[in-house]
C-alpha cells in the first residue's frame, strides 16, 4: 500500500539513451560462458521473445530463452533482473533471491533490486535475511528517500521505534511531500507520546490523498488516542472498505469501538 513517489533524477537524455540501448536493448556480452556463447543478434532476438512472453504473462514459457541468456552470459544483471521477475510472478521465491542476489552483485545500480530482494526474503520468511536486505540497500542510497522509508518501515515493524522515527525525520528533511514517510514519521510520533504533531502529519497527507489507506489508518490510531473517537471510527470505515484484506483494520476498529486506545492523560 505504498505511495512513494519518483524520486531519482534522470541523468541527461543523449546518455540515458546510450546507457537503455547498450544495457537494456542489447546488453554487453563480454562475460560470457564459451561453452553456451551466442551470438550478438540470437542473444537479441531471445531476450526480446523473453520479454514478449513477460508481457503476455506466459511466465513458464520465458523460462527457456531467458535461461538461455543468462548461461550464457552469467554475469550480465540484465539477465539476471528478467529472470528475478519471472521467478516472482511463477511464486518461486528460492529462485527470484538468488537471482536478486546476482543482480546486487554486478548492476551498476544495485538499489534497483530494492525492494524486492527484502520481500522476496519475506515471502520465504527469512526475517534476518529482509532485515539485512533492507540495510543493504540503504547502504547503497543512503540519502534516497526510497530507501530510508524502506529501512525505516522495516525497523519500525520491528519495534526499533527510536530508530525509526530518526531515519523518517531525515527522509521528511529531503522529500517533505512523501507521503509513507510522513505517514510513517506520524505514527512514529504517536507511539512517543506526541500525538498532536502526529495529526498534523496525517492530516497533511490526507489532504490531497484522501484514499491513502496506511494515512487512514495512523489517522484513525492518532485520533482514537487523543480522544476523537467519532473521525477515529470514520476513518477507518473509509479504510475497511478501501482495503477489505486490510485485517489491522477490522482489528482497530474494534479498539476504537470500545474506547481501547485513548490516553490516559493529553
Amino acid at each position: 500500500m505504498y505511495d512513494i513517489p519518483f524520486v531519482r533524477f534522470a541523468a541527461p537524455c543523449a546518455i540515458l539513451y546510450l546507457f537503455f540501448y547498450f544495457l537494456i536493448v542489447n546488453p554487453p556480452m563480454d562475460q560470457t560462458d564459451s561453452a553456451n556463447q551466442i551470438p550478438p543478434e540470437e542473444a537479441q532476438a531471445l531476450r526480446q521473445k523473453g520479454l514478449r512472453l513477460m508481457e503476455a504473462k506466459q511466465f513458464e514459457d520465458a523460462l527457456e530463452p531467458l535461461t538461455k541468456l543468462h548461461l550464457a552470459s552469467p554475469d550480465s544483471h540484465i539477465y539476471h533482473h528478467d529472470l528475478a521477475e519471472v521467478f516472482h510472478a511463477l511464486g518461486n521465491y528460492e529462485e527470484e533471491v538468488k537471482m536478486w542476489e546476482l543482480y546486487m552483485v554486478h548492476s551498476p545500480v544495485p538499489g534497483d533490486g530494492c525492494p524486492q530482494i527484502s520481500e522476496a526474503y519475506r515471502a520465504l520468511g527469512k526475517l534476518d535475511e529482509v532485515m539485512k536486505s533492507t540495510k543493504r540497500c540503504f547502504d547503497f542510497e543512503p540519502t534516497n528517500a526510497d530507501m530510508i522509508f524502506f529501512y525505516a518501515h522495516e525497523l519500525e515493524r520491528r519495534g526499533q521505534t527510536a530508530q525509526a522515527r530518526q531515519l523518517y525525520e531525515k527522509g521528511r528533511a529531503l522529500a517533505p511531500n512523501y507521503p509513507d514517510i510522513n505517514v510513517g514519521l506520524a505514527r512514529t510520533r504517536s507511539a512517543s507520546g506526541q500525538d498532536a504533531e502526529a495529526k498534523k502529519l496525517v492530516d497533511e497527507v490526507l489532504k490531497t490523498r484522501p484514499d491513502n489507506v496506511d494515512a487512514l489508518v495512523a489517522a484513525g490510531l492518532i485520533y482514537a488516542r487523543m480522544g476523537q473517537r467519532a473521525p477515529a471510527i470514520q476513518f477507518l470505515r473509509h479504510a475497511r472498505v478501501l482495503a477489505p484484506a486490510y485485517r489491522e483494520v477490522e482489528t482497530l476498529l474494534a479498539g476504537v469501538m470500545r474506547n481501547r486506545y485513548v490516553r490516559q492523560m493529553q
